[in-house]
């Protein structure tokens, strides 16, 4: 007689990173069910019922989860309903999971529309590329149909001229405005789109697909049906919103994806502007358990940034732990890189010592090979990481190692567990002398890399550029991609846990990295820090209101795994 109605489960995260999944597992222990003989002699499960099933824009699916073994996958916001079980036993055991995407191929589409006062398939400005109220910029590995073949013969007319494949792809749209071809990309996104909206852009969906029907995240929420019919008026305004209120700073672009990032990057150094650096930020908030272990506390974390790499190999400039049994004050990256500098706690000649044996790429355990006392960890893992830019990631999987470093005791890019590398550039290139100014350089394959004392200045330069207000003022003009986030729905709690609201944004950018008179960097930093004093545009106000909730009620999270 159990059964679960059809809900879908609570997400304990607004992320752009993280997607949260549900996995049932059937533990049912033999001989739990009773044995019917059926007419042969043979002996039957009496289990009657009882299947998980999933709710899609295609219909409904009836998995297996009765048998001992069977078990089933699914992401928190689909719809899914317990049949009710007639006859037999049914346990299982759930977990909470989260996943991120795989590290996507960094050649990108960039989709543009037709402009007044611009030529057909003209080359894209910089700004055009860096707006995202008037383009769009896919990974190829999520295209389909034309979109792909495009790309397929862009990369073969390149082939055949003798040519490297184009870092970015440009498909200029003229049969499609702006608003829907927006359905297009939430569809390749796998983020969710309004009933209404699909049919309003079939012709669209038609052109660029085919699309599996089922496959679509389709929000049929009653807020959803009940919008006005021109589905895309919403859209139409947030465009024209972001076109007036989006101005252009050339000195620091923030992107709302990682592949726009990959195309302002290329298509700023294919004009001539090399002087662009990417960097990568991991925004972090909420309510965290402290301790998983005995005795569960909170910590509230407020809207700061945990980590910061910078170049394409991934240099850290500075890391934060949020897992703590102590309150979470936000730091700048100021004092980080003065008052908690890693390497200010290691003489230069027990460095050097350490770096004796060590080559560009080989994995380095800063703390055991130094010796680091332990007093001087905590306080570190307390305050911040200062490194400088002197280690950093050659992992294929770099956003979650950042995310466990954040969030997790045992796991870091410093310490125990460490993933970091000693980077190819630190150790200065014989052929290179030092001209006492450049902030970076880059190798025979264009990439942006450090030397030491690069990455001394450098440091220096972010540290007192203000860049994380910056960036935080940056995102109150940008519309990140949700893949989870669903618009009036209410999300059920369907076991006994209890969850905690935690936002997690990963944010990608280029910044200008010029050697300036410290007065322009600090009215840039000024105006980044004033425009921060207000920050209210995400998380949503409904995730805003999930972690009064949380704090209010001394709700803890659970962390589910990384995949």
């Amino acid at each position: 007689g159990g059964f679960f109605k059809r809900h879908r489960d609570y997400l304990s995260t607004t992320s752009n990173l993280i997607e949260e999944y549900t996995l049932l597992l059937c533990v049912t222990p033999q001989g739990a069910d009773d044995a019917v003989k059926n007419k042969e002699g043979g002996s039957v499960n009496s289990v009657v019922g009882g299947e998980t099933i999933i709710h899609t824009y295609g219909g409904a699916t009836a998995y297996d989860t009765t048998t001992t073994g069977s078990g089933i996958l699914f992401r928190k916001d689909l719809e899914h309903e317990g049949a009710e079980l007639i006859s037999g036993e049914k346990h299982i055991i759930t977990a909470n999971i989260w996943a991120m995407r795989k590290e996507q191929s960094k050649q990108v589409l960039l989709v543009t529309f037709p402009q007044e006062g611009k030529e057909a398939n003209s080359e894209p400005s910089l700004k055009d590329v860096a707006s995202a109220s008037t383009s769009y910029v896919l990974p190829v590995d999520v295209l389909t149909g034309m979109l792909s073949a495009h790309v397929e013969w862009a990369n073969r007319t390149a082939e055949d001229e003798g040519k490297e494949i184009p870092p970015v792809v440009t498909y200029e749209c003229r049969d499609f405005d702006f608003a829907t071809f927006g359905v297009v990309e939430n569809v390749l996104n796998r983020s969710y789109v309004d009933e209404n909206a699909i049919f309003a852009a079939k012709d669209c969906l038609d052109y660029f697909g085919p699309f599996n029907r089922s496959d679509m995240l389709v929000d049929l929420s009653l807020e959803s049906k009940a919008k006005a019919p021109d589905v895309h008026a919403n859209k139409k305004a947030k465009s024209n919103e972001s076109s007036a209120t989006e101005d252009f700073d050339s000195s620091l672009i923030v992107c709302e994806s990682e592949a726009r990032m990959h195309a302002v990057a290329n298509v700023a150094a294919a004009l001539g502007e090399n002087h662009f650096v990417p960097f990568k930020m991991l925004f972090v908030e909420g309510v965290l358990e402290a301790n998983c272990e005995g005795d569960v506390s909170t910590v509230e974390v407020p809207m700061m940034p945990a980590a910061c790499l910078l170049g394409d190999h991934n240099n850290i400039f500075c890391l934060r732990k949020t897992v703590s049994i102590r309150s979470v004050e936000p730091a700048s990256f100021r004092d980080i890189h003065t008052k908690s500098n890693v390497f200010k706690h290691i003489p230069a000649s027990v460095l050097e010592s350490a770096l004796s044996d060590v080559s560009p790429g080989d994995e380095f355990n800063l703390f055991g090979k130094c010796k680091v006392d332990y007093s001087v960890q905590r306080d570190l893992k307390d305050n911040g990481y200062g490194l400088g830019l002197r280690l950093g990631l050659q992992t294929s999987d770099v956003k979650s190692t950042v995310l466990a470093a954040v969030l997790h005791e045992e796991h870091g890019m410093v310490g125990r567990n460490s993933k970091t590398v000693y980077l190819p550039g630190l150790l200065n290139p014989a052929n290179k002398a030092d001209d006492n100014v450049s902030l970076f350089h880059r190798n025979e394959n264009g990439e942006v890399v450090f030397t030491d004392k690069e990455a001394a200045r450098a440091s220096d330069f972010i540290a007192s550029s203000g860049l994380e207000e910056r960036v935080k003022a940056a995102l109150q003009k940008k519309r990140f991609v949700l893949p989870q986030e669903v618009e009036g729905v209410q999300a059920h709690f369907c076991n006994e846990s209890v969850y905690g609201k935690v936002n997690i944004l990963w944010v990608c950018g280029v910044i200008r990295m010029e050697a300036k008179s410290s007065e322009s960097e600090g009215e840039a930093a000024g105006a980044g820090a004033a425009a921060c004093q207000n920050f209210d545009v995400w998380p949503s106000e409904e995730a805003k209101a999930d972690m009064a909730t949380a704090r209010k009620e001394g709700i803890n999270p659970w962390f589910g795994s990384f995949y």
